[in-house]
């Protein structure tokens, strides 16, 4: 987990600690721990619990005592978390169970990503012979070549049209594009015609976002 459940001082620790092994102990079957293994665990808390007064203590904190503790925190620790694995795979054992018991709580289902809503900024950036070559960018990071979080692809849908002639209906053609900058190629048919781009953002789940506005150039 990023964040530990059980906190790093000392105080919070034996805190953690001693209400785990408190409710533990007192009704172990709703867990699914063992009367044995609970009793075990609160020994080894109550030992930690005596080895930090001693090593905080001013008439009995030296290196012994303090050594003790540690050894004593170590202890304890390991058998809270060996108790907590179990309890986290136990289906009998609510969220709010294991809220109280002082673990995080694991997400169960995905936080679904939304469907693209920013759009992306198309640019031209030269052309060789029968080839475009187009970068993308996002409105909300103009400068920046990455596509979005959430964003797998760009959509590029392409009109070939006499020079002159607006496009219309359905484009001549779409290019899914991943990379950034991108090239276009057209045959030698399509020499003199306007090239004409638009395009949307692609979620993971196939999703369409808003189209950008037109940018077109002649092929040659």
């Amino acid at each position: 987990m990023p964040t530990d459940y059980i906190p790093f001082s000392d105080a919070g620790c034996m805190a953690w600690l001693d209400n785990n092994s408190a409710m533990i102990s007192a009704s172990p079957a709703t867990y699914g721990i063992q009367t044995t293994d609970a009793a075990d665990y609160a020994t080894l808390v109550a030992a930690f619990d005596a080895a930090l007064a001693a090593a905080t203590a001013g008439s009995t904190r030296g290196p012994s005592t303090v050594n003790a503790k540690n050894v004593a925190r170590v202890n304890a620790v390991t058998r809270a978390r060996q108790l907590a694995a179990i309890i986290q795979n136990n289906p009998g054992v609510t969220q709010q169970q294991k809220i109280d018991l002082g673990y995080t709580v694991r997400k169960t289902t995905k936080t679904p990503i939304p469907a693209p809503a920013t759009v992306p900024i198309l640019s031209y950036v030269g052309s060789t012979y029968l080839e475009h070559t187009l970068r993308f960018a996002d409105q909300n990071t103009p400068s920046s070549k990455a596509k979005p979080f959430g964003y797998a692809s760009l959509l590029v849908s392409i009109w070939l049209t006499a020079v002159g002639t607006a496009p219309s209906g359905s484009p001549t053609r779409t290019q899914p594009v991943t990379r950034n900058p991108f090239a276009v190629d057209f045959s030698v048919g399509d020499l003199g015609k306007l090239a004409t781009y638009q395009a949307q953002w692609v979620s993971a789940k196939g999703e369409l976002g808003p189209i950008c506005g037109p940018i077109a150039y002649v092929v040659a």
